[in-house]
């Protein structure tokens, strides 16, 4: 895990990010992202590969509302939200269509369905 901003790590502390064999020589360096992060490696190169094909977007759009009906807290989903915006502003650039915008100007996503059964 990343030390958080504003807070020093303790120089004697091992770096979660390295993995060290016995002698103390590195011999994996771990990448660690957050869940916004996550999200942006998973949705970004699509979204830019789905520039004017909207058959593509829409997909998009209907993946990361499932995510987000997936997410355990309330910071998981409002970390979707910019991700949401990038879609939608890639169809209303590459396609024209402010349709799929609601009239709120916010994205549909945030609140989690309720599920039957």
């Amino acid at each position: 895990m990343a030390p958080q901003r504003g807070r020093e790590r303790d120089p004697d502390a091992p770096d979660p990010a390295l993995v060290r064999d016995g002698d103390g020589s590195v011999r994996i360096i771990r990448s660690g992202s957050d869940h916004s992060g996550m999200t942006a490696a998973a949705f970004d190169p699509i979204r830019q590969a789905g520039q004017g094909k909207p058959a593509v977007l829409i997909r998009l759009l209907e993946a990361l509302r499932r995510v987000a009906d997936c997410a355990r807290c309330d910071v998981q989903r409002e970390a979707l939200r910019p991700h949401a915006d990038r879609i939608l502003a890639t169809a209303e650039q590459s396609i024209g269509v402010a349709a799929l915008r609601p009239r709120s100007g916010r994205t549909p996503i945030g609140r989690r369905r309720r599920r039957r059964g």
